[in-house]
């Protein structure tokens, strides 16, 4: 288990997220910005982050299912920059998607993608960019685990800096 190093995390979140996760079970401060890529970062540095923004070096992008599957086919141009956004960070980024990877392979949605093509790009994306998929039960999980990689990130930059 890590330790919370340097005093309370303060998560940024994009000023554009439409349901942001509240961290209210977490030792967290949360403030809003306009990020660059994703919708939740760090300051690994320690310096506030001001209010237009800056880039990021490490950042978590959070899917619900259905907005997965638009940006997977329907709005796959504008994901795909985003994308190439995140390749320019020093850090792989997480995709973060609020459902079962089962969901997805057992077609149990209700829009027009064959399962084999959402395979495909779960497949090919990290292959293609620096990011990485993680399938959660829930929403509730998907907070936990965007809590527990931003804290992992920042205590691992505080500990590479000392």
């Amino acid at each position: 288990r890590l330790t919370m190093i340097g005093g309370k995390l303060r998560i940024y979140v994009d000023s554009r997220e439409q349901k942001p996760y509240k961290f209210t079970r977490y030792p967290v401060e949360t403030a809003e910005r306009r990020l660059k890529t994703g919708d939740y970062c760090v300051a690994e540095d320690g310096r506030e982050m001001g209010e237009n923004g800056f880039d990021a070096h490490y950042a978590i992008e959070r899917k619900t299912s259905d907005d997965f599957l638009k940006s997977i086919t329907w709005d796959r141009d504008r994901f795909e920059d985003e994308l190439a956004r995140a390749d320019s960070m020093a850090h792989r980024m997480p995709i973060i998607v609020e459902r079962p990877f089962a969901y997805f392979e057992d077609n149990r949605y209700r829009k027009d993608v064959h399962p084999n093509s959402v395979i495909a790009t779960i497949e090919t994306h990290p292959e293609a960019h620096d990011v990485g998929y993680f399938f959660q039960r829930d929403r509730t999980k998907g907070e936990q685990l965007t809590y527990e990689f931003l804290r992992w990130r920042r205590n691992k930059a505080q500990t590479q800096r000392e």
